[in-house]
């Protein structure tokens, strides 16, 4: 079965799924996308700037989209949503009490509208020496 078919009975399945069935999904997407927890990058038109995806992002947009059916499908479209999502807000601090936000010296608010999702928004963090590495990833209700 070609891999274009596998996603797209997936994407129906998760239409329908509890989340346990949606943090399945979008594990095996995130796992299509970053094989061997290798980190990829993905160019950003606005920021003109490769956009890391690693195990942190992975983490965080597991566990956040996988309560909501349309941030569930958003992962699916991970790599659009990365390369065409355009700055809202810039040089945001990030949460002090926020373990997972430390190693970050700024946070970038994005924002990209997809097909039969609509507005989806994407967290970008930005570490010490410049590298901007995806945080989060959730549809806006």
């Amino acid at each position: 079965m070609s891999k274009e078919k596998q996603l797209k009975e997936l994407k129906t399945k998760v239409k329908n799924a509890d989340s346990a069935a949606k943090r399945r999904a979008i594990i095996s997407a995130f796992y299509e996308i970053v094989r061997n927890g290798m980190e990829i990058k993905v160019h950003n038109v606005a920021l003109n700037k490769e956009i890391s995806i690693t195990n942190i992002s992975e983490r965080k947009t597991i566990n956040r989209a996988s309560f909501d059916k349309k941030s569930t499908l958003a992962v699916f479209e991970l790599l659009n949503i990365i390369t065409n999502a355009t700055v809202v807000e810039d040089n945001l601090p990030p949460k002090i009490d926020s373990r997972k936000q430390k190693s970050f010296k700024k946070l970038i608010k994005m924002s990209c509208f997809v097909a039969e999702i609509g507005e989806v928004k994407l967290i970008v963090g930005v570490n010490g020496v410049g590298k901007h590495i995806q945080y989060s990833l959730s549809a806006v209700e």
